[in-house]
């Protein structure tokens, strides 16, 4: 494919796409991007780690990798750890129809307990490399 101006105006649209179908399941829907919709545990918040990622173009071929934290909360620090497993268990699964997705887990992370009205709740995540280059 050659080189495309607009590939770049793609990038996030399409990460929402493959959040959507690939680990909003795990949270069973309760996936949301940078804010919590709900605070119905246990749910997810994906959000870009690095600013919104880079270029990763070379000759005549578009390309973007960045990082992208998923945070996995529920009610317990156990279950914020086993959410973060099924989220690593579905990431490698991720597959686009006009893009390559290259996924990379970079390193787990943890937050501090936050209480909130209903409680406590707990949150573990993984920062995550993503390429997303369109097929060749």
């Amino acid at each position: 494919m050659a080189y495309n101006e607009t590939f770049i105006a793609h990038v996030w649209p399409v990460i929402i796409e493959l959040m959507e179908m690939y680990i909003a399941p795990v949270f069973n829907g309760r996936l949301s991007y940078n804010v919590a919709k709900t605070l119905i545990p246990p749910l997810g918040i994906y959000q870009s780690q690095d600013g919104g990622g880079n270029n990763d173009d070379h000759i005549n071929q578009n390309g973007w990798k960045g990082l992208v934290t998923i945070r996995c909360i529920d009610t317990t620090l156990l279950g914020a750890f086993a959410k973060a497993a099924e989220v690593a268990t579905a990431l490698p699964t991720m597959e686009h129809s006009t893009y390559d997705i290259v996924v990379k887990t970079q390193r787990p992370i943890t937050l501090p307990i936050e209480r909130i009205t209903q409680g406590s709740v707990y949150t573990a995540g993984l920062v995550v490399e993503l390429g997303i280059y369109p097929k060749t």
